[in-house]
């Protein structure tokens, strides 16, 4: 089993069992935020069992290969859409701006797509049509958004939590989450560099695939940690949370 197929395996794995989780929690609590992550999880790991069937299995040397490629980007389109809403349900709830600005990079992406599958691209190859960079361009734009959103409020809440006014453990899922966020930029944005160089089949250097392995396993970790932490990991956070910094004395202050 090649490196790939194995860091493959762990991102998929990690994505449809934190995805199926936050999907049952938010049905079970009818939470928008656990439905929206848990459905974009799961479709992220879908996405990802397709593309690694249509490439790195015996099917890739069969008339489905093509179709299960296309089939892994309807999937990443899915993932996208459900990131942006979910962002806006999140960091930003009442913003209506904030809700075209997402509805209008899900339109642009999945537009991208659509057209590029009608016109005959199955794989998304054809670098040389602007299609492709409109889903491209939107999928980046969607992760840039969710890590630009995370960072700031995390930033906000590391200052709270130094003084005792923020809960650590929430703290720190911040922190992943933003995490999980540039790790889906960096590799996207290897992926736009490497679609606009590589060769009609498809191919780029060797050193965007390893750099892309190494930030999808992180985002993978990031997620694991963030949203079902081990016990050990929970007193690692308090216990760094509680000697960073003395609480700041409320009453005094006033």
């Amino acid at each position: 089993m090649s490196v790939e197929v194995f860091t493959n395996i762990i991102v998929i794995a990690a994505n449809l069992i934190v995805g199926g989780r936050l999907l049952r929690l938010g049905a079970m609590r009818r939470a928008w935020p656990e439905l929206l992550l848990g459905a974009s999880l799961t479709c992220d790991g879908i996405e990802w069992l397709l593309w690694m069937s249509a490439f790195y299995t015996p099917l890739a040397e069969t008339p489905l290969a093509d179709p299960l490629a296309a089939a892994c980007r309807a999937g990443i389109v899915l993932t996208i859409v459900f990131l942006l809403l979910f962002v806006r349900t999140v960091f930003r709830p009442t913003s209506r701006p904030a809700l075209a600005f997402a509805l209008l990079v899900a339109g642009v992406t999945a537009t991208g797509f659509t057209v590029g599958l009608l016109l005959g691209d199955w794989r998304g190859f054809a670098a040389d049509r602007v299609w492709l960079w409109l889903e491209l361009g939107g999928t980046q734009i969607a992760y840039v958004w969710c890590f630009a959103e995370a960072i700031s409020y995390y930033t906000n809440m590391r200052k709270r939590c130094a003084h005792g006014l923020a809960d650590p453990v929430t703290t720190n899922r911040v922190l992943l989450w933003s995490c999980y966020a540039a790790s889906g930029m960096i590799t996207e944005c290897l992926y736009m560099v490497g679609a606009a160089i590589a060769g009609d089949d498809g191919a780029y250097p060797f050193l965007f695939d390893a750099v892309m392995i190494v930030c999808t396993v992180a985002g993978a970790a990031a997620i694991v940690l963030a949203f079902f932490p081990s016990p050990a990991y929970l007193r690692w956070v308090a216990r760094n949370a509680n000697t960073a910094a003395p609480p700041l004395d409320v009453a005094s202050a006033q």
